[in-house]
Order: C-alpha cells, then structure tokens, then sequence
C-alpha cells in the first residue's frame, strides 16, 4: 500500500517549511500515531545543478531561464512524487500541480515563455498525471493562504539571496494562480484543506493554532484508510 501523500502549497514564503517541521514534530510526539516522511521541495538541487544555480538564473533572467528552469523543476519534483516512502504518511512541500498552474503559467502570462515552450511543458505535465502508476497526484492538498505583502515581508526577512530581486507585483500575480488552481477550480479531483497562514501563531501558539489542522489532516488519513480497506478485495 503506497503512502497517504499531503502536498503543502503556497506563495513563496508563505510558511510551507515551517509547517511541515511543525506536523513532523506533532505527529513525533504521538506514539500511536502513523509514521511520516517530511520531503522538502528540492531546492538545494535547483541551487547547484553540477555547478549551476538555475534558480539564480531564472531570477535574473526569466525570459532566457524560465523555461529550462521549469523543465528542471518537472524532472525534480517527479522523482520526489515517486519517491518510496515506507512511512504511512508522506508530506510533501509543494507538488507538480502548482508547477504548471502557478509558477510555469505566470511565465508564459507575463511574456517571459513563449508559447511554444508552454505547450512543451504541458504535454509533460498531461503525460505525467496521466501516468498513474507514478501516483503525482496527492491525496491531499494543504493551502497555505496568505497575502502577497505578507510574504514579501518574509521573504526579505529570510534574506535567500537569489530571491531579492522578488517584486511584489510577482508575488500577486502567484497569489491569484494559486487562488485560482486550489480553490475556484472546480474540477481539482484532489480534496484542498485550506489554512490562514497570515500571521505567525503557528509558531507563537502551535498547541492552539497548529493543532487543530494537525487533527484535520489525521481525519483525511484515517478516511483514506478506511476506503482502502473497504476496497481491498
């Protein structure tokens, strides 16, 4: 039986991190509770690709970048959606989903990927959902919501060297997409648990702010369980 796959998903420092360390530790702490893996969105291979900083570089120069740099992002973000995991839970930090419905479509929307090179990485995209035994779509969504300025604060607070060239006008046309893909799509087949990540509680209060979305995915799982039971033959 493949893991129970939670895929956190945001704006760009809208507290993915954060949250996955907070679940991790939670569900430590719970000797009865299922074993989970916490898989991190790979950008440390995004940073040093043989040498070379594709995130860097898309930054710098989205028109000339965009496209390599999401074809990248394709290949990673695949071997981490089909990575084994012998946990029960496998939570991940973003997913293949908000790569093309977010972050590739705003390349192609503000002219900085050509038409072509979209249609390219939707085909990939469409063949890769449409290939099920590599399982890229998750069983759950959590969405983390937060307003652009927010995460401009914190972007600059994290201080990421390759993002301090971010506007604010980018992070808003990301927070519509987002808005967009995860909840006025009416035809996601994938259930989205949504979260006001605004302020920090989470980190201030996580025994009252964490906990009750801790126990909301827990109930996703144990449903989850309870169909594959029922469906085993």
């Amino acid at each position: 039986m493949s893991a129970f796959t939670v895929c956190v998903e945001g704006n760009i420092a809208s507290g993915k991190t954060t949250f996955l360390k907070l679940f991790e530790a939670g569900l430590s702490g719970c000797k009865s509770g299922p074993s989970v893996r916490v898989v991190e969105e790979p950008v440390s291979a995004w940073q040093n690709l043989h040498g070379h900083n594709i995130l860097e570089l898309m930054y710098k120069d989205p028109s000339r970048w965009g496209h390599l740099f999401q074809s990248y992002v394709a290949l990673t973000m695949t071997q981490v959606h089909t990575m084994r995991a012998k946990e029960e839970i496998k939570l991940m930090e973003r997913s293949l989903l908000t790569a093309e419905k977010c972050f590739a479509a705003n390349l192609y929307n503000s002219g900085n990927m050509s038409g072509a090179e979209y249609r390219v990485l939707k085909e990939w995209y469409a063949y890769l959902n449409a290939y099920h035994k590599m399982k890229v779509l998750p069983d759950l969504i959590v969405y983390l919501q937060t307003t652009p300025e927010t995460c401009l604060k914190r972007v600059i607070s994290r201080s990421r060297h390759e993002e301090s060239t971010i506007p604010l006008d980018y992070l808003r046309e990301l927070h519509e997409l987002h808005e967009a893909c995860l909840i006025q799509d009416s035809s996601l087949k994938v259930p989205v648990l949504v979260v006001d990540a605004e302020n920090n509680n989470f980190l201030l209060s996580p025994e009252t702010s964490f906990k009750p979305v801790l126990n909301q995915i827990m109930d996703y799982y144990s449903i989850n369980e309870q169909n594959d039971k029922e469906n085993c033959p």
